[in-house]
C-alpha cells in the first residue's frame, strides 16, 4: 500500500521505488510511522526516517552536508500522504509522538529536504511549517537532485526546541 500511496503522491521522477522503501523499512534504526483514516483503518499515509549516516551515500553525499552525516541525526526520507487526508489527520500531534520517539532512541536533531515553495494549499510552504515547528533552514539546494526545484535542508535541535514535544498541535504542518 505505502507504494501506491508514493505513486498517488509524487511525481514519478520524485518517487523512491521498492528497492530503496524496502532498505529504508527494515533499517533496525529507522523510525516508520504509518497513517490511517481513523474511521475505517485504511492506510492513508507514512513517514520514514533512517540514521542520517545512511544516507551519506545518497542524498547527504555532498561535502556541505559532512557535519550532518553522523549518529547524532535522523534525516526524514519520506512524507506522503493522500491529497483527500491534508489538514484532517492531527500531523502536529503526529509529529510531535515521531520526536519524541526520536529523542528516546538517541537522536539530537531530526533533518529533511523540503522543497521550499511546495505547499498544501496555495500560498502556503510546508518548508515554512516546518520552521515554524523550530526547524531551522541550514542549507538551500537551488537544484537538489537535478529536480530544477529549490530545496531546503532543514534541521530541528531536539534538545533545545519545546513547540515540536509540547506545543498546542497549532503548528500542525500539513494544516
Amino acid at each position: 500500500r505505502l507504494l501506491e500511496i508514493e505513486e498517488e503522491v509524487f511525481p514519478e521522477h520524485k518517487q523512491a521505488g521498492e528497492d530503496y522503501m524496502s532498505e529504508h523499512l527494515t533499517n533496525p534504526k529507522a523510525i516508520i510511522f504509518i497513517l490511517k483514516d481513523e474511521d475505517t483503518g485504511e492506510i492513508v499515509g507514512y513517514q520514514h526516517a533512517v540514521p542520517a549516516s545512511s544516507e551519506a551515500q545518497n542524498i547527504l553525499e555532498a561535502s556541505a552536508y559532512k557535519k550532518y552525516r553522523t549518529g547524532k541525526f535522523l534525516y526524514i526520507t519520506d512524507i506522503a500522504l493522500l491529497p483527500a487526508y491534508w489538514g484532517n489527520v492531527g500531523m502536529g500531534e503526529k509529529f510531535r509522538a515521531f520526536f519524541a520517539k526520536a529523542k528516546e532512541m538517541g537522536y539530537q536533531f531530526v533533518s529533511l529536504h523540503m522543497e521550499s515553495a511546495q505547499g498544501v494549499r496555495p500560498g502556503t510552504s510546508l518548508s515554512q511549517k516546518f520552521q515554524e515547528m523550530g526547524f531551522e533552514v541550514k542549507l538551500k539546494e537551488p537544484d537538489w537532485q537535478e529536480t530544477k526545484e529549490e530545496y531546503d535542508f532543514l534541521v530541528l535541535d531536539l534538545q533545545k526546541q519545546d513547540k515540536a514535544m509540547l506545543g498546542d498541535g497549532s503548528n500542525n504542518p500539513v494544516a
